[in-house]
């Protein structure tokens, strides 16, 4: 069955609530108090589940349905839609890990002007570009983009260095069993 904006404006409120098929699984649910709110229904792991989107008019017919293609697409690629985002690992996270492992843990830390050195490179450049970015987001393209914006402004042995400690994070990266670095060594 589909559903048209004016004909969900026109709903009103049970004694109960109650559940209007918009299709393909999405549904409007219709509250006593006369809230609308949208969701989605899906079978993940033989169980079945449902995934709200947001109350009615904030979130539209059209934005509803882009959100549960967008469900019903992880749920083709074998991914729970309803998994938090939050769960994802931050690159900066993972840059903190490395700069305290060598600068501060490891058996030879860095001499206290090396590692002043690339706090001030990782704050200036690498951290604002893909600080808070999924570590997972990461592609190797972003890297050579990161180091050739050194290289434009002259500083080539910076750049230089920072694929060295770019190759450093993402090994602590995969050593963790995290996902696949983008500057793997072949």
């Amino acid at each position: 069955m589909s559903i048209k904006n004016n004909a969900i404006q026109g709903l009103k409120p049970r004694d109960k609530p109650y559940r209007v098929a918009v299709g393909n699984s999405l549904f409007l649910l219709v509250t006593p108090n006369g809230s609308k709110l949208w969701q989605y229904r899906y079978r993940f792991e033989g169980r079945v589940n449902i995934l709200s989107f947001g109350p009615y008019p904030f979130v539209t017919l059209l934005q509803a349905r882009i959100q549960r293609d967008a469900a019903r697409l992880k749920l083709i690629q074998g991914i729970n839609p309803a998994k938090k985002k939050e769960s994802a690992i931050r690159f900066s996270s993972i840059v903190e890990q490395w700069f305290k492992a060598n600068a501060v843990d490891a058996a030879k830390p860095w001499a206290k002007t090396t590692a002043r050195k690339i706090r001030i490179y990782l704050d200036k450049d690498v951290l604002p570009a893909l600080g808070k970015r999924p570590v997972t987001s990461i592609q190797r393209t972003d890297l050579i983009k990161l180091t050739s914006q050194l290289e434009a402004r002259g500083a080539f042995d910076p750049a230089n260095k920072m694929r060295h400690w770019l190759v450093g994070i993402f090994d602590l990266v995969t050593w963790f069993n995290k996902p696949d670095s983008p500057v793997k060594r072949e």
